[in-house]
Parts: structure tokens; C-alpha cells; sequence
């Protein structure tokens, strides 16, 4: 169930966390025990429905570089999302 006071962002699917087992559920023949089961947690999270090229965020950061301030050329802006 999503968290009621979050808002929904555009374009954002919520997708609901939850436990699974990953690993092998057949029966190890040649015995190389490499693919252990194991439980796994995923927290939920809110994925973008399109599909986003690398090179369109290097578009973007390259634009934040030029783009956002007279002063500094965005290089400060730029320095925090990396």
C-alpha cells in the first residue's frame, strides 16, 4: 500500500516492496553449492514509467554546467549531484 502522505510525483509508478528467497530451488547435482537460497528485503520505491538514456542525462548535466548560474558556470550544482 503506498504511503498516504507522499505525493505522487509525474510520470512515477509506485512499485511495493516486499521478501523473496533468491538462490537455486533445484537440486544441486554437482554439488558446487554456489547459488545459495537466501531471503531478500526490497523497500518499496517509485520508478519513472519512460525509459531515460545515459545520453540524455549526460545532456542534462552538461546543460546544468552551462545553464544555471552567471557566476560559477552551475559547477557548484554540478558538484552535488556527482
Amino acid at each position: 500500500m503506498p504511503y498516504s502522505s507522499q505525493p505522487e510525483a509525474p510520470n512515477m509508478v509506485f512499485i511495493e516492496g516486499g521478501r523473496t528467497v533468491l538462490g537455486s530451488f533445484e537440486e544441486d547435482v554437482m554439488s558446487f553449492r554456489d547459488n545459495l537460497e537466501r531471503n531478500c528485503s526490497v523497500a518499496s520505491f517509485y520508478m519513472d514509467e519512460t525509459e531515460i538514456a545515459n545520453i540524455h542525462w549526460l545532456e542534462y548535466l552538461y546543460h546544468l554546467t552551462t545553464d544555471s548560474t552567471k557566476v560559477d558556470g552551475g559547477k557548484s550544482l554540478y558538484r552535488c549531484l556527482t
